[in-house]
């Protein structure tokens, strides 16, 4: 534990293959209408599976070479149990030959282990432990989704993907030689880079929303 700056403690969560789908008229429900801000595009989009992280506790954590001359005690962040996760599973007598049409979600059951954290009990014992934050993750709901605003079609320069593809290569999501010989369009490789990013940084998945763009660096 010596020289840790935090504890990241993060409870298994399901990250679904997400996307969005824009829409181009109000052919919505009433109360699941997009914002009306002009010159703005929206998409409904599922919302990432975390949203960001919540600090439960700042404990003392040792630090030092001999964990055995210190008392310590056990937080708890999470008991072992059961919970249940949504999966994709193929649909039994499909024989389509589209692989997506014989997917099915289905909620399963799965084992949790249980999540502990170590730390000094009595810090009057010693000088040789640092305050570290224990965090957990803030969950959306399961299959929650949201309007975001998106870049829209009129927008989408003729170099609007290259420079996606320069800074995804920039930060090590594209390879230097699949940046050299992309030819700037919306390519599965592209595609497949930027849904990585997103999943990284809790954004957005499937589509070039503002978010991912300021992410991205490529707006301000």
């Amino acid at each position: 534990m010596k020289g840790t700056n935090s504890i990241l403690l993060i409870i298994s969560v399901l990250l679904l293959c997400i996307g969005c789908n824009m829409s181009n008229t109000n052919r919505y429900l009433g109360s699941d209408l997009p914002p009306s801000e002009p010159g703005k595009c929206y998409a409904k989009c599922l919302l990432p599976a975390i949203s960001g992280m919540d600090t439960i506790a700042y404990l003392p954590i040792y630090t030092g070479d001999h964990p055995e001359t210190v008392e310590m005690a056990e937080y708890v962040v999470r008991e072992a149990g059961k919970t249940s996760k949504w999966e994709k599973v193929k649909r039994d007598g499909c024989h389509s030959a589209k692989k997506d049409d014989c997917l099915v979600w289905c909620l399963k059951e799965v084992n949790i282990s249980k999540i502990a954290v170590n730390y000094v009990l009595d810090t009057l014992a010693t000088k040789e432990y640092e305050l570290q934050a224990v965090v957990q993750p803030i969950l959306n709901e399961e299959g929650k989704t949201a309007w975001k605003t998106v870049l829209c079609e009129k927008d989408i320069k003729p170099d609007t993907y290259l420079r996606i593809a320069k800074e995804l290569n920039n930060r090590g999501y594209i390879s230097n030689t699949q940046y050299l010989k992309y030819n700037g369009d919306l390519s599965k490789e592209l595609k497949a880079a930027l849904i990585n990013f997103q999943k990284d940084n809790y954004l957005p998945i499937g589509q070039l929303d503002i978010e991912t763009l300021r992410a991205l660096g490529y707006m301000d």
